[in-house]
């Protein structure tokens, strides 16, 4: 939002709301429920309407037109949605503010794409080639933001006839690595992305009605080994997918445009497919949209600004980007919820263990742990150490009890949508449900240049850094002076809370670490002694600890006796620890793995 606003601005709008209120009556339009909207002029667009009257509490159309080569980048108000296409050398940009509650000036921001802009010959610059028989390029200041910078989102940079863009490629000739719209890219003096076309599915397989420029698909009629959407159906663009319009067929890829809307209820039916490629810029996508499907992996393309930036999910692709950096040395990551965020000192690891980099994975305990294991997975080698110390006030979550997932793992990876594609979906199930809800949250849009960084737990920004490189959580936490309990939720230390089939998942889970060399220990996260249910007890404890020992198939390296800790040393909640309480946790954890390789022999 803009800080400041032109006063004559200020006053136009003034002007203009008793003008607009004197031509009713008050009967007709009473004041409190209504708003104006003005949108500043400019040349680098024409507006369609630049005053709009409307109801308050309502969205509000603003419809733009600006040129072909140009995009649509940001609007000075903070929940909003847009789409823009190319039509002969313009492009049509429709915004909408959502729930508008008060009067105002906005002003939309165009970005200009200079094609020879003169970035070209600097350092430190990405640069976005047209990749399309052209020598259009786009050159952008590589962020300094996180540790991996994000690539530009889809804002239909480039235009190609008949095909669709699936994000970016190191090569060309897409023999590189492919990075998604708005996902991660490693940093480097100077960056060359070249822009990944792949041939929309000729028009004549698809049945389709249209309205107001606007396509429904309501029936494939092709064999092809990959469907990919058009943009565009008979010059409408293609918006929604009717039920039953994909049914009984196999694909290695499909592919929706960024164009796409609606998935319907049912719309695929009995279809299975290698990969599945969409936008997030969807406004709605029925839980059963992939009905009886499958598909192995699932490439998210960012085509609008993400939600989650500066909170504590968003640190999960700062992690990731820690752990890709080290993923060809020696590794000891540290795997839980948050009492891992805020429950080790990283440093003191790394001057016990020099031979391992350490990586510190810990986000959130009351989410499905399943598709974290996964992406955490596909980075480690044999010879790392994974230390696992999940927490007993969620023991499903943390022990993998389900394979269904929720939003919140769309959360955590919004930062970097490349992360989910890079699970095995056939190992998770909800995916799509829980991908729509993701969509579905409402929620203000912020920027990638944000991040958990800057704010504190509670999305307070912070004058230090809020974590370390390790990804330790690292603002000061003083002592629980009072000895009180912070919150309701209770651990369970009693073996009835342990069925063998919680334990069998989450055995599953180890096995495919071990499977791929890596050592996986077993560690007992910290808790605040008083914060355990009623039911347990030092006897429940006892027999609880000789009870998960037998049958744990990794070997567990400390004590919960140990674990559960004074009250003194735990800050906000009951397994975040101080600072003090950091220091105590992280010294036994060195002693315990250390005393694990000394009774190994190695």
């Amino acid at each position: 939002m803009r800080k400041c606003v032109n006063l004559f601005l200020i006053l136009l709008v003034c002007t203009i709301l008793v003008l607009f209120a004197g031509c009713h009556t008050a009967t007709d339009l009473p004041d409190d429920r209504f708003v104006t909207i003005v949108v500043e002029s400019s040349s680098d667009y024409t507006c369609s309407e630049s005053v709009i009257h409307a109801q308050k509490n309502s969205d509000v159309s603003i419809n733009l037109s600006i040129d072909a080569d140009d995009s649509f980048s940001d609007i000075d108000y903070p929940d909003y949605l847009f789409t823009q296409r190319t039509i002969g050398d313009k492009k049509r940009v429709a915004i909408t503010l959502r729930t508008v509650r008060y009067s105002l000036i906005v002003t939309p921001k165009i970005k200009h794409n200079d094609w020879n802009s003169e970035l070209a010959d600097q350092d430190g610059v990405v640069t976005y080639y047209a990749n399309d028989g052209t020598t259009k390029a786009q050159y952008e200041r590589i962020s300094q933001a996180h540790l991996r910078f994000n690539t530009l989102t889809a804002m239909n940079l480039f235009q190609r006839d008949g095909y669709v863009q699936i994000g970016w490629n190191t090569q060309p000739d897409g023999s590189g690595t492919h990075i998604g719209f708005g996902s991660r890219c490693d940093r480097e003096n100077r960056v060359a992305l070249y822009a990944e076309w792949i041939k929309s599915s000729d028009e004549t397989l698809f049945e389709y009605t249209a309205e107001n420029g606007k396509a429904t698909i309501t029936k494939y009629n092709g064999h092809e080994a990959i469907l990919v959407i058009p943009r565009t159906l008979g010059g409408n663009l293609v918006t929604e997918i009717a039920p039953n319009a994909v049914t009984g067929a196999s694909f290695d890829k499909i592919v929706l445009p960024d164009t796409m809307k609606r998935i319907k209820s049912k719309a695929f039916t009995n279809v299975k497919t290698n990969d599945l490629t969409l936008f997030d810029n969807l406004s709605s996508i029925a839980h059963d949209s992939f009905a009886d499907c499958s598909f192995v992996s699932f490439h998210i393309n960012a085509a609008r600004f993400p939600g989650y930036s500066g909170t504590y999910f968003d640190v999960f692709s700062d992690k990731c980007d820690r752990l890709i950096s080290i993923a060809d040395q020696k590794k000891l990551v540290l795997v839980a919820g948050s009492s891992t965020r805020f429950g080790f000192d990283s440093n003191l690891l790394s001057s016990a263990f020099p031979d391992y980099e350490v990586a510190n994975m810990g986000v959130f305990a009351y989410a499905n742990m399943l598709p974290e294991y996964l992406i955490i997975l596909s980075y480690l080698q044999e010879g790392d150490i994974m230390l696992s110390t999940p927490e007993f006030d969620t023991i499903e979550t943390q022990f993998c009890t389900t394979t269904d997932i929720s939003y919140i793992i769309f959360a955590m990876v919004e930062g970097n949508y490349d992360l989910f594609a890079r699970i095995d979906c056939n190992l998770l199930t909800n995916v799509i449900p829980a991908f729509s809800q993701h969509i579905a949250t409402p929620y203000l849009y912020r920027s990638y240049e944000i991040t958990a960084y800057d704010y504190d737990e509670d999305f307070v920004p912070c004058d230090t850094p809020s974590y370390n490189i390790y990804g330790d959580y690292i603002l000061p936490r003083h002592n629980n002076d009072e000895l009180k309990l912070f919150g309701e939720r209770r651990a369970f230390f009693h073996k009835r809370y342990f069925p063998m089939e919680y334990i069998n998942s989450l055995n599953a889970v180890y096995k495919m670490f071990t499977d791929k060399g890596v050592t996986v220990l077993f560690e007992y996260s910290p808790r605040s002694q008083s914060s355990i249910t009623e039911d347990s007890n030092s006897a429940t404890i006892t027999e609880l600890g000789s009870y998960l020992k037998e049958r744990i198939n990794v070997p567990i390296i400390g004590t919960i006796e140990e674990c559960l800790m004074w009250e003194y040393y735990f800050f906000g909640t009951d397994n975040h620890l101080s600072d003090d309480g950091v220091q105590i946790y992280t010294r036994r954890v060195i002693r315990d793995i250390k005393q694990y390789f000394e009774n190994r022999g190695s």
